[in-house]
């Protein structure tokens, strides 16, 4: 008998009953910790002073986060904030509200939302819109019983578009004022009518009311005395008791009783200490000029029409 060994063939390998570990070919997965997000819309607000405006503020819970965030905002001054709900899960709003003491133009508000130790942040802003106002001119100088006026310009600031109702205090006894138009949006004239008497320099205060603000200027009013009125006309015919016709100004040599009396109540005659009586040439006339002095101030020179 010839065996496998003998015949030369390979011997017979025999089979193993030991199984090799299995090698899992999928990815593996990590679970995210739990944990949060917040985002906040609109971005941005307009708010005039005493209003409010609200912010819708979402919680996106991630990683099996389930625990409530408590939420809060850090405002300008003058300004409050509330969350309703707060601690919230999911969603909260937030409600700005704006008053006087804020100050106007462009606010940065942080939001926060804490959980345990997480923190996370966002951002809104709110702007508080404003107004000035500018008179045009500053300073008005009008007779007694006259009337002159004054440009109101309401220049808006950060969006302002209210309608401004405008006042004016500080007219001397007398003056009248009224604004057109009244209310205003961009423009006024303010038209001042002046009393009876003649006054200093005064102040006069403008008031602004608009959108909940309050804002004031001020310009400077002068009264001035009315004109003296025009020298009479003695040339021609004669308006005086006597007759005389002062056409040329001759000299008067023999006046009549009371003459010097009668022309010192005519304005444009001024009667000299020693009995003169003289016309301003140029039409206007004065109550402290010389005797052949100038006219005032107004350039002319005084003739004599009577000399004693």
């Amino acid at each position: 008998m010839v065996s496998a060994r003998d015949s030369g063939a390979p011997p017979a390998l025999a089979q193993s009953t030991t199984s090799l570990p299995q090698t899992d070919s999928s990815p593996t997965v990590s679970a995210l910790p739990p944990n949060f997000s917040i985002a906040t819309t609109p971005s941005a607000q307009t708010v005039a002073d005493g209003d409010s405006a609200t912010y819708g503020i979402s919680i996106q819970q991630l990683g099996g986060f389930i625990d409530p965030v408590s939420l809060s905002v850090e405002l300008p001054d003058g300004t409050s904030g509330s969350f309703n709900p707060n601690p919230a899960t999911t969603f909260s709003t937030l409600t700005v509200t704006t008053t006087t003491a804020t100050s106007s133009g462009f606010h940065l508000l942080q939001v926060t939302g804490v959980s345990g130790n997480l923190s996370h942040t966002s951002y809104v802003t709110v702007t508080v819109p404003d107004f000035s106002l500018s008179p045009s001119p500053a300073s008005q100088t009008v007779q007694v019983l006259q009337s002159t006026s004054y440009t109101i310009s309401i220049e808006p600031v950060d969006g302002f578009n209210a309608p401004v109702s405008l006042s004016v205090d500080g007219l001397p006894a007398g003056a009248s004022a009224s604004f057109s138009p009244n209310p205003a949006s961009s423009s006024s004239v303010l038209s001042v009518t002046a009393g009876g008497n003649a006054s200093a320099p005064i102040v006069l205060t403008i008031t602004g009311v608009g959108g909940g603000l309050t804002h004031t200027t001020s310009v400077t009013l002068l009264v001035a005395p009315a004109p003296p009125p025009p020298p009479p006309n003695l040339c021609g015919a004669p308006p005086n008791p006597w007759g005389y016709n002062f056409c040329g100004g001759s000299f008067i040599t023999s006046p009549p009783t009371n003459f010097c009396d009668y022309f010192a109540c005519i304005p444009s005659f001024w009667i000299s200490t020693n009995g003169h009586v003289e016309e301003c040439i140029d039409g206007m006339y004065s109550h402290s000029g010389g005797q052949s002095g100038s006219c005032s101030t107004h350039g002319g020179n005084w003739r004599a029409l009577l000399s004693p």
